[in-house]
């Protein structure tokens, strides 16, 4: 997988549990490439496991799996703007979004 099949696959309107972890499954293959998209791979698929892993074993409505999904999605669409725009933005976009990721730790 890469940024482009990774926004085209959160381009759904409800996911579940196995699909989120099908996603992240997809991203860390994705990331084994080493390009230009590994380290954003490597972030969806960290955020995805983590989201999956801090709500295992409990009840969880649709629209928290909704708002999740909006917010992934948002960020995959930002690392794909930001990598077809040049790399110094691509590399700020990577850094915004794992600082992001750091302060929900």
């Amino acid at each position: 997988m890469n940024l482009l099949l990774a926004a085209a696959w959160l381009n759904r309107d409800h996911v579940g549990f196995a699909d989120i972890r099908e996603f992240s499954q997809h991203c860390w293959a994705g990331a084994e490439r080493i390009d230009r998209d590994s380290a954003a791979m490597v972030l969806l698929a960290g955020y995805a496991e983590e989201f999956v892993e801090l709500h295992a074993g409990t009840a969880v409505t649709a629209s928290v799996v909704d708002d999740f999904l909006k917010q992934i999605r948002a960020e995959a669409v930002k690392l794909r703007t930001a990598s077809d725009e040049s790399d110094a933005a691509f590399i700020d976009c990577l850094n915004r979004f794992a600082a992001l990721r750091a302060s929900l730790s």
